[in-house]
């Protein structure tokens, strides 16, 4: 076993450099005395350089996850402005209540950002129409037109399946 000197990089991932001291074998192999030469890597301590930086395939790596994580927060920016021109809503970082110019603080009788309106009849909001779970005990979370729907149910039904919104219970 040859003892070589060892790059050891802050992902724990190393390099073996320089030979530090050959073994008995490998002299034997410089001076033509065998065929085959060491194959055994060691390192003592003394002999390792321990660096913080990342070894070359990890920083190639996070370089890559690091670019493709700012294409996804663009895309989701680009969405979310989207999303806000299609629902109507303006809102930027200028139209949060700033405590400085005004003190006043929500929910308080004198003022504030003012909350949006609570619809009080059954229908859905128009903003979250498709993505409410329950109003008024119908299910807005699915975009699947009635007819569909019951199609269906039929399906279901002449399986021999039980009918859950006629079941008592």
């Amino acid at each position: 076993m040859c003892f070589h000197k060892r790059l050891l990089f802050g992902c724990s991932h190393y390099e073996w450099l320089s030979l530090t001291r050959a073994c008995e074998l490998e002299e034997s192999y410089n001076r033509g005395e065998v065929q085959v030469g060491c194959s055994v890597r060691w390192s003592h301590g003394f002999d390792t350089v321990r660096v913080d930086e990342k070894c070359p395939k990890c920083a190639e790596r996070d370089a890559s996850d690091n670019y493709r994580l700012g294409v996804l927060k663009e895309q989701i920016k680009v969405l979310k402005e989207h999303l806000m021109l299609v629902n109507g809503v303006s809102e930027t970082k200028e139209d949060y209540l700033d405590v400085e110019q005004d003190p006043t603080l929500p929910g308080t009788d004198e003022g504030g950002v003012p909350s949006s309106p609570v619809k009080t009849d059954d229908s859905a909001s128009t903003s979250l129409q498709k993505n409410e779970m329950y109003v008024s005990g119908k299910c807005m979370a699915s975009t699947v037109p009635e007819s569909m729907r019951q199609s269906w149910k039929r399906q279901w039904m002449e399986k021999g399946r039980v009918d859950v919104a006629n079941r008592s219970g």
